[in-house]
């Protein structure tokens, strides 16, 4: 019997009121729901008279399995077990089905109705949005008009996605149609208006304080006198009354320096002079009545995205209605249609339910929020944790939870409980996140005022007893000086630093609290996890500690479509339409090579050649099982492609290439879709056309793969590691930037400030709004907040100690607020999870530790397999001289954008030319969008790949349009020019173009040959145009203009 503290004995019996239940990491928080079932059990409450709901399936059985074990236990209310299969203990998404589904003939739809892939749908919508932009086109109105002219270039496909992208934003609403009036109607009233120069004056006031900081931040540093003409420059601004006083003053300069001013003087008005230009960049805004304007010379845009997307949300509406498919976000729209339009069935749901649980609450959204407020009657119970609140991305509405604990801290409509006590870690980890936090979190940022109530109290004394003598469980922070040029990229100082000290572990048998019996043991692989932001490095991770002989283990989700077995598929269901068809031209060659050379025939090169140079494809073994499926015309899809696999021995075969489970899984998939699309009336055809739809469009089917949990060392992203917890838990690659992309969009829908676009000026310059300063404005707020959040939710995985690993920066200490926060205006700088790491140093100085880097006895022999490796034989001594003879270039009126050589070539130039030839080869058929580093044979090749598209330059590919030898000729002045761009990036609002070159970056010609494409692409374009060039050797990539 477990022994509950006070707070979780309270929360486990307190009832008669709505409830919410601030667990925090390790707090026993399903252990405490579980047990609040039986306590209702006691109070004489059927099982089946809860409604308990969670977020993931997984979720839901576990609560299950908890709670069928406890009942187990107890004989008086073993007839529970019975009412417990029946029990509604299931996701949101679940739930709302059931409902559907049980009241369905009150909106006159089938009992049957069915849950389809989002991709099939997505697909759809974008069929729909092209219909819809047709019919606009052959009536077009004047709001119509204004909106094409100033989003379409010479193409509306840019329009096209971004009113799609628009349509999820709308989608996601309670009552899209409302959402949409509201959109029309509300947001160009005075009252509106008014509201937004509000949010703006409070912007102002905002700004005026981060300049008064660093104000009084700047006098630690100059003398009285350079003070004092601070104080007559910046006071004024600094008191200003008005926007018009603020207006008034904008052309105001700081004070020069004195000669010889020192870096810290200079770094202080440097800092004094950002802060300056943020606020009196607001007085470019004009008057407020200019703002107002403004904001109204926006509505006819407003006012044709409105129509568009009624159109939009009409077709579609009925589209999923003939078919009779839904997605979950339907199924709840739909749930809260029955609840709102008939009183009957909100009232059984009502009556039916004595107490409604909900179970990792902060990750609520508003539809899920309004679905239970009208099922219920003061009997919810929240259990969640604001501050692991990680899912914005997908919806999840923090305030939700944050205003219910603020109103019921205040016995405001329910009850808060906190439970702030944790079991999982050691004294020492809590205390280190608690100075973390103290430092980072409060209402602002994070929506959590850390330091009054959320401070974790160290619960398991157990650790007390059971500890290594002499080791220090802080956390520790490895910082590492890896010079630029250096020849190891900081990824891989960062995983040999961690790979050593894992493999220090082992090797010295260091020791680890074991729960289930209560003492320490020897450290195991599966003691360490490695835990990250994001997934681009796990393959990296997972060869170089495979060099080290340390065993890893990726658990992550892939793509249905990343993987060769389901491009087989697709080619044997090509080749099954062209057999029947008769027809042996298009993509019948290219399907039989595919097929024919994959692990189910594995026929060889010159079997291949043969085979297609006389046309005997008729005597092959593959021709004849495909050719060998009857009822092709009767068949279903799906019963098509099981014909498919049975005749090829597909499942059979799959030994060759291993990892069964996961290929399992993906047919399965494969084959739901089929189902779903068979039910569409999708032949065969159409469903070979669909899943290349899906790879073309880059559509994610995501998918679980099955891993065999062995000893060895995990690593996953963060959202990934929510829920569990290891011993040792280590933290790297940390300075990606925060996710800015929706920021880029020329529309955005937002339900404060409505339709947000850019304002024309007097001189037709495109300008951004005051409704996208606000806007960014508060999406920084959230989106800082949000991975203040997810830094805790990693941080906190760990039971026994924590190991960051960073590259070394110069920091300075960061001013606090009256709470022991860091200031506000600190905290919204931060542009990626390092910064986090910084901002604490001068405050926890004992925890960084610099690495000597020649002790991690690095080495590149892991691009290589050992085997390769030993049969290769490198000379230390070789060198020999190649005489280059330079010849003399004629001048042609036949031109060329490209770099003449004009050098005898040499054999060691020739191979590089053809490794040359060979990356580029392979770059121009890589998928940019869903690169798959396996995908590239070539250890080598495929780590010069990797590094190109690891630069922050391709952190936004998947939104632009992608050229690859993008071949053009123009004349000009009198001359014909001939060019082949290597890359070109397209985007909404600016182009980007990539040239490889083998080594030498640094060459007049090579900048004259981009200085030529770019003349070229600003001649047929108006977006801005930037031009780089990628060392494939040196794996850097440089911006030349």
């Amino acid at each position: 019997m477990p022994t509950w503290t006070k707070e979780q004995k309270t929360a486990i019996e307190k009832s008669g009121t709505n409830i919410i239940v601030s667990a925090g990491a390790g707090s026993g928080k399903t252990a405490v729901l579980s047990e609040r079932v039986i306590y209702k059990l006691e109070c004489g409450i059927h099982v089946d008279e809860l409604l308990i709901l969670t977020f993931t399936r997984a979720a839901a059985e576990e609560m299950k399995n908890r709670i069928r074990k406890k009942i187990a236990k107890k004989p008086e209310y073993r007839e529970e077990l019975d009412r417990l299969e029946s029990a509604y203990i299931t996701t949101f998404d679940s739930f709302a089905l059931s409902v559907v589904k049980k009241y369905h003939y009150l909106l006159n739809i089938p009992p049957d109705i069915e849950i389809t892939e989002d991709s099939i749908v997505s697909l759809k919508k974008t069929e729909i949005i092209d219909e819809v932009m047709d019919e606009m086109y052959k009536d077009p109105d004047e709001n119509f008009t204004k909106l094409v002219t100033k989003f379409s270039l010479k193409s509306d496909r840019v329009l096209k996605e971004t009113l799609l992208e628009l349509s999820k934003k709308v989608e996601s609403q309670i009552d899209y149609k409302s959402y949409l009036k509201k959109l029309k109607e509300d947001f160009y009233t005075e009252k509106n208006l008014n509201y937004i120069i509000g949010e703006f004056e409070s912007l102002i006031e905002e700004r005026k304080h981060n300049l008064a900081l660093e104000l009084d931040n700047a006098y630690h540093y100059f003398d009285g006198d350079y003070c004092a003409s601070l104080d007559a420059c910046l006071l004024p601004i600094i008191n200003a009354v008005s926007f018009d006083d603020l207006i008034s003053l904008r052309s105001t300069q700081l004070p020069k320096l004195k000669r010889g001013a020192s870096d810290e003087e200079k770094t202080a008005k440097e800092n004094l002079k950002v802060a300056l230009n943020d606020l009196m960049s607001l007085t470019e805004f004009g008057p407020l009545e200019k703002i107002k304007s403004d904001i109204m010379e926006t509505e006819p845009i407003t006012l044709a995205v409105e129509k568009i997307l009624s159109m939009f949300f009409e077709k579609l509406e009925q589209f999923k209605k003939e078919k009779n498919i839904y997605t979950f976000s339907d199924i709840a729209a739909l749930a809260i249609k029955i609840l709102e339009q008939h009183a009957s069935a909100r009232e059984e749901l009502k009556d039916k339910f004595k107490e409604i649980m909900i179970d990792e609450y902060q990750d609520t959204n508003d539809v899920q929020e309004k679905f239970i407020s009208m099922i219920s009657d003061a009997n919810v119970y929240m259990v969640g944790d604001i501050k692991q609140s990680i899912y914005r991305f997908r919806g999840s509405n923090p305030i939700i939870f944050k205003s219910k604990y603020d109103h019921f801290s205040k016995s405001e409509g329910g009850e808060k409980i906190d439970l702030i006590k944790n079991f999982r870690s050691r004294s020492e980890v809590l205390l280190n996140i608690n100075r973390i936090f103290d430092l980072l979190m409060d209402d602002d940022l994070g929506g959590a005022a850390y330091t009054v109530s959320h401070e974790m109290v160290y619960g398991n004394s157990n650790y007390d007893r059971e500890k290594v003598e002499d080791f220090d469980y802080d956390m520790e922070i490895m910082e590492y000086e890896n010079e630029k040029g250096s020849e190891y990229t900081n990824s891989e100082v960062e995983i040999f630093a961690i790979a050593r000290d894992i493999k220090s572990k082992k090797d010295n048998n260091f020791q680890v609290y074991d729960k289930e019996t209560d003492t320490l043991r020897p450290f195991t692989y599966s003691d360490a996890v490695i835990i990250l932001d994001r997934s681009l490095e796990f393959d990296l991770y997972k060869k170089i500690f495979e060099y080290l002989e340390i065993p890893l283990t990726i658990l992550r989700d892939d793509r249905l479509t990343s993987k060769d077995d389901i491009y087989i598929i697709k080619n044997l269901i090509d080749f099954l339409i062209h057999i029947k068809e008769r027809d042996f031209s298009g993509t019948f060659k290219y399907s039989f090579l595919s097929i024919g050379r994959s692990f189910l025939y594995e026929y060889t090169d010159e079997y291949l050649f043969d085979t297609i140079e006389f046309g005997n494809y008729k005597d092959t073994s593959l021709y004849k099982d495909i050719s060998s499926i009857d009822d092709y015309n009767s068949k279903t899809v799906k019963e098509l492609i099981l014909d498919l696999l049975d005749k090829t021995a597909f499942l059979d075969k799959l030994y060759k290439i291993g990892d069964y489970q996961s290929t399992t899984i993906r047919i399965e998939n494969i084959l739901n879709l089929a189902t779903n699309l068979g039910n569409l009336s999708y032949d065969i055809e159409g469903f070979k056309d669909y899943l290349e739809n899906l790879i073309e469009s880059g559509l994610e089917i995501k998918y679980t793969p099955s891993f065999i949990d062995t000893d060895s060392v995990k690593i996953l992203t963060i959202h990934k590691s929510k829920g569990l917890e290891y011993p040792i838990c280590y933290f790297a690659d940390l300075d990606h930037a925060f996710n800015t992309r929706e920021l880029k969009n020329k529309l955005i829908i937002d339900a404060k400030y409505g339709l947000i676009s850019s304002i024309e000026s007097e001189d037709g310059v495109e300008n951004e709004s005051v409704t996208k300063l606000l806007y960014k404005d508060t999406f920084y707020k959230e989106e800082i907040g949000e991975k203040i959040r997810l830094f805790y939710v990693a941080l906190t995985r760990a039971r026994e100690h924590i190991v960051i690993v960073l590259p070394k920066t110069d920091t300075r200490k960061l001013e606090k607020n009256r709470a022991g926060t860091i200031e506000l205006s600190r905290r919204l700088k931060f542009k990626n999870l390092s910064h986090f790491i910084y901002a604490i140093k001068d405050y926890m100085p004992s925890f960084f530790k610099t690495i000597d880097l020649e002790s991690l006895d690095m080495t590149n022999d892991y691009i290589y397999d050992k085997s390769a490796k030993d049969e290769i034989s490198t000379p230390t001594d070789f060198a020999f001289e190649v005489d280059n003879i330079e010849l003399d270039a004629k001048p042609i009126e036949n031109k060329r954008f490209s770099k003449d050589t004009l050098q005898l070539i040499t054999a060691e130039n020739q191979k590089n030319m053809e490794f040359g030839t060979a990356v580029h080869e392979i770059l121009e058929y890589t998928d940019f969008k869903n690169f798959d580093p396996q995908s590239i044979e070539d250890e080598f090749v495929r780590a010069k790949v990797s590094a190109l598209l690891k630069d922050d330059l391709f952190n936004d590919v998947k939104n632009a349009k992608i050229y690859k030898e993008f071949e053009f000729v123009y004349e000009n002045d009198e001359a014909e020019y001939h060019g082949s761009i290597d890359l070109m990036l397209e985007y909404t609002d600016h182009i980007d173009i990539v040239d490889y070159k083998l080594k030498n970056t640094v060459d007049e010609k090579y900048e004259k040959q981009l200085q030529g494409y770019k003349n070229y692409i600003e001649k047929i374009s108006t977006k801005s145009v930037s031009t780089y060039l990628y060392s494939i050797i040196d794996e850097t990539l440089t911006k030349i203009d």
